[in-house]
């Protein structure tokens, strides 16, 4: 017989009851035992709805949407799950909506592109232009993330290929915001293979064709990759950086003219921003009294984790803060991502844009010398003095 969760707390509580009660009455309830009902098994829930719908199947991927497991061995049964209710919606009579979120779910979790590139055939041949556009956009970016493997002249040669073909796309419909962000990232991916001209041509290409759109949230992201264009080209050129100063003054940039200067576009919520700073406190350390200094233009969206990493990490330069997050040199130098740096010689002209880690202390021997040993490398006098004996 079943028993609800209060059938059995009432069963309990008279079981309880009976322990207690005078001798007959013991005796009583012992040739009469009530077995307590088993434990109910609880659900699964990542099991399909069976014989679901579309409209449940899409309710049941927007429920495991909702609530992520914590877990590993659960995250994968949930991705496992999703992408069976997809393969279910994709086979039924789903109406575009429930279409699309399969197709999304296909796009997060199918770990081949092949299949990808199969099921945005599938809907081609079925009519579906829209949503077979989405997945061969999804297939270009995952193409795309793949193409930076492998040698860099072999990375190199794959994105421009890539590049190519993604041109072709966006050429064939006019963006949306599905396209302009895979368009954005091969940007990005141009300018990550160190190929300047690579980069410049792309971010140029894709401004005139982002700046062309009617929507105008697309057509800012063209101004935003002209700005891109602006930094990449400024080797050579003159520099200007504004903003205030943490004691909320104004940064007076003038003040640098005659040093090798360091800009660099940080904050404290960037790992390798973070990484990075060892490495910059070494390079002041060496080569501060030779005239280098650095400017660091934090993008730290409050001033109170700034300040306190400031303060924590004994940060010698200057730091630029505009609350909320922004700050006019970014925007006007077109700063995607960070860490982001622009070494600036003493004449004011930018001598680098890609001086990180080793790179910034070969820049600085060939324009300041060898820098002066630090503290912590000199060796001890009495060290000097046993050498010499010896």
């Amino acid at each position: 017989m079943f028993h609800s969760p209060c059938d059995r707390w009432l069963l309990s509580f008279f079981f309880s009851a009976a322990l207690v009660l005078p001798g007959p009455v013991l005796a009583q309830e012992k040739k009469e035992p009530v077995e307590e009902p088993a434990a109910e098994e609880p659900a699964d829930p990542y099991a399909l709805p069976e014989d679901g719908t579309p409209a449940e199947l899409a309710e049941f991927i927007q429920k495991v949407l909702s609530n992520p497991p914590q877990d590993a061995e659960a995250r994968m049964k949930a991705m496992q799950a999703m992408l069976d209710a997809a393969d279910k919606i994709v086979d039924a009579k789903a109406d575009d909506n429930q279409l699309r979120m399969a197709v999304r779910v296909k796009m997060m979790f199918t770990r081949e592109t092949k299949q990808l590139d199969a099921l945005a055939e599938k809907f081609r041949k079925a009519g579906k232009p829209k949503l077979a556009r989405l997945l061969r956009g999804a297939v270009l970016g995952r193409r795309l993330s793949e193409s930076m493997r492998g040698p860099r002249e072999d990375a190199v040669k794959n994105v421009k290929k890539l590049i190519g073909e993604i041109k072709a796309f966006l050429a064939e419909e006019p963006l949306d915001h599905e396209t302009a962000g895979l368009a954005m990232n091969a940007a990005r991916v141009a300018e990550m293979t160190g190929d300047t001209p690579l980069a410049v041509d792309t971010y140029t290409a894709f401004a005139k064709i982002f700046s062309a759109s009617d929507n105008p949230q697309i057509a800012a992201m063209g101004k935003s990759m002209e700005d891109v264009v602006r930094r990449l080209t400024l080797v050579g050129k003159q520099m200007k950086v504004e903003g205030k100063l943490l004691d909320g003054k104004e940064f007076d940039w003038a003040k640098y003219r005659g040093k090798v200067v360091l800009v660099d576009f940080w904050a404290t919520w960037c790992g390798p921003c973070v990484a990075e700073v060892p490495n910059l406190l070494k390079a002041y350390e060496q080569y501060h009294d030779l005239g280098f200094d650095i400017v660091g233009i934090s993008l730290d969206r409050s001033r109170e984790p700034l300040e306190r990493f400031i303060e924590e990490r004994k940060i010698p330069w200057t730091i630029v803060f505009d609350e909320g997050g922004r700050n006019a040199t970014a925007d006007y130098y077109g700063v995607m991502g960070i860490p982001t740096v622009i070494l600036v010689g003493a004449d004011g002209k930018v001598v680098s844009t890609r001086a990180r880690g080793p790179a910034l202390f070969e820049e600085l021997k060939k324009l300041l010398g060898p820098g002066k040993v630090p503290d912590t490398e000199k060796k001890p006098d009495t060290e000097k003095k046993a050498g010499a004996d010896r």
